[in-house]
């Protein structure tokens, strides 16, 4: 029980083995919610990259209009940047 050094294994693989024990939880006992947290996780990533492959145009014009929007923003700080500049080198 307890941390093992990393002069036990290498890279320390066997306290990462034994993470679950460490919490007082047995691996089967870890390994059943991790599954269905890993499970619900992909499945909802898998829907939602289907959903927006259906809907690409709407994405891309989406995404247009954002990238408009940024680049203005980016343009008006550096603007104001220039700005400031030139105004504090004048003093």
């Amino acid at each position: 029980m307890g941390f093992s050094s990393p002069a036990c294994s290498p890279c320390g693989a066997r306290s990462s083995l034994r993470s679950p024990a460490f919490a007082g939880v047995s691996a089967p006992r870890a390994l059943i919610p991790l599954a269905l947290a890993s499970a619900l996780w992909y499945g909802l990533l898998t829907a939602l990259v289907a959903t927006l492959g259906t809907n690409l145009d709407a994405v891309l014009a989406v995404l247009a209009r954002v990238n408009w929007v940024l680049g203005a923003a980016a343009l008006g700080s550096l603007i104001f940047l220039a700005v400031w500049i030139v105004r504090r080198l004048k003093r």
